[in-house]
């Protein structure tokens, strides 16, 4: 603790020194000390001052994980390729697109030195819901929630929590009480859907999951649940990108599910490809990376990975993406909001 609030003192500089300090202060917190959130709060820290520090981002892949905040996680793990650091863990987790907790056996033991940290209660109450002991978890997340109100995977997990116990005053009461800024999360945005759908809301069910994609395209359930309920309305042209996108994403987890290591030459190119086609340069990039380390001086690797430095420029990667997401090609903001 001492050695911790020693670096935490240190002048914000930007020498090595200085970034090196906080860097090991968040390691201290959350490795030796268990406060997970403390920890993940200097590391975000230091990536506002420096939103390159590649190890910083890596970590905070791997912490968000654990608690199964993966929207967050997978920020980083994208932004750790970006930066160089082509981990073929990092990229089936990308490919993968799962939900809920990464790392169970590792939550349980921060748990259990801290169990009043609110990011590792969460991990909890994800893992007590994906049990079905939905009592529990509504337990576990309105304690978080009085500490952490603008936690958006807590907020989106108990709204979850209280659909499935049928509690529609509750959710009713939950949804007006959301603090400013959820509009931004993809995960309230889902779950506010999948009760507007649930409601035979087809119209808002339609605005919720296509606020979702629109935030979050790799979203594989917001995509299916835009077609669903685009089809239900009879706008079955309005669907045909949502269902694309969801087709692409389901190979792409198909691919890790079928080869968990992924590491035969002819899926990792066919991983590349896919997320090419889902406008993911960067993993795409990646992926035929790790082929050129297998098969060296392969000239059709070579040239797809020349391909890619002329690509991967800030302005067209964004005009793929863009390109890429459904909700930018079908606007449904005419949709009431729930």
């Amino acid at each position: 603790e001492l050695a911790t609030e020693h670096y935490l003192k240190l002048p914000k500089a930007g020498d090595a020194k200085s970034v090196a300090a906080q860097y090991s202060a968040g390691e201290i917190l959350v490795m030796e000390l268990n406060r997970l959130t403390e920890g993940i709060e200097v590391f975000e820290a230091l990536l506002e001052r420096f939103p390159e520090q590649t190890d910083t981002h890596t970590h905070l892949g791997y912490y968000y994980g654990i608690v199964g905040r993966q929207y967050d996680a997978n920020r980083h793990r994208w932004e750790a390729v970006r930066l160089g650091n082509v981990r073929r863990d990092e990229l089936i987790l990308l490919a993968a697109g799962g939900n809920g907790v990464d790392d169970s056996a590792k939550l349980g033991q921060l748990y259990k030195k801290n169990p009043d940290d609110p990011n590792l209660r969460l991990g909890f109450a994800i893992l007590a819901a994906d049990a079905g002991d939905y009592s529990e978890s509504e337990d576990l997340l309105r304690d978080v929630l009085k500490e952490e109100p603008m936690l958006w995977t807590a907020q989106a997990t108990l709204g979850r929590v209280l659909i499935e116990q049928q509690q529609s005053e509750d959710f009713q009461e939950w949804r007006n009480s959301l603090p400013d800024g959820f509009e931004e999360s993809p995960e309230v945005w889902m779950v506010l859907g999948e009760w507007a759908e649930g409601a035979e809301r087809l119209e808002t069910a339609a605005r919720c999951y296509w606020e979702a994609v629109r935030i979050d395209p790799d979203d594989l359930e917001a995509n299916l649940g835009a077609v669903r309920v685009l089809n239900s309305l009879g706008e079955e042209m309005q669907s045909v990108a949502f269902q694309t996108r969801a087709d692409l994403l389901s190979t792409l987890a198909k691919l890790i599910e079928d080869d968990p290591t992924l590491e035969q030459q002819d899926t990792m190119e066919e991983a590349s490809r896919v997320s090419e086609q889902l406008g993911r340069l960067w993993e795409a990039w990646g992926w035929t990376h790790l082929v050129a380390r297998a098969d060296r001086g392969n000239p059709s690797i070579d040239d797809r990975l020349r391909k890619f430095q002329k690509v991967l420029v800030p302005s067209v990667i964004q005009e793929t993406k863009d390109r890429s997401n459904p909700a930018r090609q079908v606007d449904l903001s005419h949709f009431s909001a729930p």
